[in-house]
């Protein structure tokens, strides 16, 4: 059975620098809301999650982040790769969803998605 899950994702992502710009903390909350479905899906309507306190490496000017949260038998990793160039932070967030559950009483299967986004002070 194939199920396949269409879902607009929106959310906040923070990231603060120390005063030196070498290091910092980001936390991304996203809600996902899903737009259709097919196949053998039971709808799942809209969910959130947050990635708090996620370690950020600054190299020169480049900015990254990878951090995840575990909520039951779903893990969802979120990943930066970006610069900072004056007051803004600009690069490509990654997101990835993996379930492990039984399929039938909780979901299985996996999905990600990536996107430019431009921070600012």
């Amino acid at each position: 059975m194939t199920c396949v899950r269409t879902q607009t994702l929106t959310g906040q992502i923070r990231i603060t620098l120390n005063k030196e710009n070498t290091s910092g903390t980001a936390e991304v909350q996203v809600t996902q809301t899903e737009t259709s479905v097919t196949g053998s899906c039971i709808p799942g309507g809209t969910s959130n999650f947050a990635v708090p306190n996620i370690p950020v490496i600054v190299n020169g000017s480049a900015v990254t982040f990878n951090g995840n949260v575990v909520n039951g038998a779903t893990t969802q990793t979120v990943k930066f790769d970006g610069t900072v160039s004056g007051s803004s932070i600009t690069g490509t967030l990654g997101i990835d969803v993996v379930a492990t559950g039984d399929g039938i009483a909780t979901p299985r299967g996996n999905g990600s998605t990536s996107m430019q986004v431009q921070l600012r002070k």
